[in-house]
């Protein structure tokens, strides 16, 4: 018979120092540990680069079935403590029975976000509510658009995405110009007159005349 033994991610994106053991002790109490069975420890922590009062941590974890939704459960109670967690799609001892995986984003501003995946970290929204969903909002495409988003948890990856590279041990992505506002300006155009512009009206009629 198997264990149901399951693993995941752990991102601790932004936290005070000060609750560091307070999300050890929840991490303790849901079962969890890290690969080679020990508890996660001072070196798992680090300060953010792009903010040193703050404090991030990026772990893999072993644990029973579930472990992910009571860890949730858990940290979710803290103030000020932004993270996500994943469990994977299938047992780690038993691959061979495959069942859903879980991911959660947590962000103090807009709460906890809960969602199933596939094997490959992918949401999947059932067909039932996607029907529930459309039924909803027949006739409303703007309402049916942030329905969706809803359910895949959009908002939260909006919030988590500028925190991710930097708790992943990376440097904060520079900015992209996004839109035409935001890219540089082209450079201006030749002067009339000047050598090294083409005036195609005045070039074909000097062609017509040869």
């Amino acid at each position: 018979m198997y264990r149901h033994h399951s693993a995941g991610v752990l991102w601790i994106h932004s936290a005070r120092a000060a609750l560091i053991p307070h999300v050890e002790w929840a991490i303790a109490r849901a079962g969890m540990t890290l690969p080679d069975g020990t508890r996660p420890g001072r070196s798992t922590w680090r300060s953010r680069p792009d903010d040193d009062s703050r404090m991030c941590a990026e772990l893999e974890w072993r644990g029973p079935a579930g472990a992910a939704g009571r860890l949730v459960a858990d940290l979710c109670r803290w103030p000020d403590l932004t993270f996500e967690v994943t469990e994977d799609a299938a047992f780690a001892d038993a691959p061979d029975q495959p069942t859903h995986g879980e991911r959660h984003c947590h962000v103090p501003a807009l709460g906890t976000w809960s969602g199933v995946t596939d094997a490959i970290g992918d949401v999947q929204v059932g067909e039932q509510r996607l029907r529930a969903i459309m039924a909803a909002h027949r006739g409303d495409a703007a309402g049916l658009a942030r329905a969706i988003d809803d359910e895949l948890g959009t908002a939260w990856d909006a919030a988590l995405e500028p925190l991710r590279p930097g708790t992943a041990g990376h440097e904060p992505f520079a900015p992209v110009a996004d839109s035409l506002a935001d890219a540089p300006a082209p450079p201006p155009a030749d002067a009339p007159g000047d050598a090294a512009g083409c005036d195609v009206v005045d070039f074909l009629s000097r062609r017509a005349v040869m």
